[in-house]
């Protein structure tokens, strides 16, 4: 949750929010598994937001993803999925971002 509250754009579309954010006897949550099941057969996600949310979820239930569709990500994007990888790794040492 926390690489799209950073990434921000995607959060924004109602299609992710109708997606992904379930109501239960008031309230919110993530509903992940059913999120990955639909999120690639809705209109209007670009490759980009595609190869974004692959690897997001795929840091969520962590499992095998192609890494090809990295290509697609900008650097914003790339940066985010980068820190989520360190954090699975529970890593608090490397810092990833631009260099100064």
């Amino acid at each position: 949750m926390a690489a799209l509250i950073e990434e921000d754009e995607l959060l924004a579309r109602e299609w992710v929010r109708r997606l992904l954010v379930v109501e239960h006897g008031g309230a919110l949550s993530c509903d992940w598994l059913g999120f990955e099941s639909r999120y690639t057969r809705v209109p209007g996600p670009t490759p980009a937001d595609k190869a974004f949310l692959a690897f997001i979820v795929a840091v969520r239930f962590p499992r095998t993803v192609p890494l090809w569709p990295v290509e697609l990500l900008d650097d914003r994007r790339l940066g985010i999925v980068l820190r989520a990888l360190a954090a699975l790794a529970g890593s608090d040492a490397i810092t990833v971002g631009t260099r100064s």
